[in-house]
């Protein structure tokens, strides 16, 4: 584990080479234990890592961290995995795919009451929606999104949700709210 969390410190500031490096002795570590929850984190984490480089390497690895996250029923891990599915779905523009997974993380996090979770599902689901061209939809998700992110002191997630928020005013010619967002 302690592996694990040395490759998190790493990827968080952007030493990937070296995050990836502590993730694969944990994954050797676990595998040899057979550790399985793990196994289901460490696979989340190197996804995490090529979400940003490899789109399909990320997706495999996400796949392996939800299979073993749903054997084992670890329901926060689960909320996780598909929130960060539906950013590889968004990101090759499988927008429905993507808002399938936004909405179970959504629901999963509801259920165990996390914040930050139900913040970033709230937000996917509202950038989705406005790509759909469904600006009503997507202004009525990304308004609750930021009074939750406002909330939880989620100051870099109200920042996105008001570019998100500008873009669709401006498509509306409301320059008034674009402004004020």
């Amino acid at each position: 584990e302690v592996q694990r969390v040395m490759g998190i410190g790493y990827f968080y500031i952007w030493k990937n080479e070296k995050a990836l490096s502590y993730y694969l002795r944990s994954l050797s570590e676990f595998k040899k234990n057979d550790y399985k929850p793990g196994l289901a984190k460490v696979y989340n984490n190197i996804g995490n890592l090529y979400r940003e480089i490899d789109l399909e390497k990320g997706l495999m690895y996400f796949n392996q961290s939800l299979a073993l996250a749903n054997q084992l029923d670890m329901a926060d891990l689960i909320a996780g995995t598909n929130l960060n599915i539906g950013i590889i779905y968004f990101r090759q523009k499988k927008y429905n795919l993507a808002l399938s997974c936004f909405e179970k993380s959504y629901k999963m996090f509801s259920d165990l009451n996390n914040p930050v979770g139900i913040t970033q599902s709230l937000h996917n689901q509202g950038v989705i929606y406005f790509k759909l061209k469904r600006t009503d939809l997507a202004e009525k998700i990304l308004l609750e999104s930021i009074l939750n992110a406002k909330k939880n002191e989620l100051y870099n997630t109200v920042a996105r949700i008001n570019l998100t928020l500008t873009a669709i005013y401006i498509n509306q010619s409301s320059f008034a709210k674009a402004e004020g967002a």
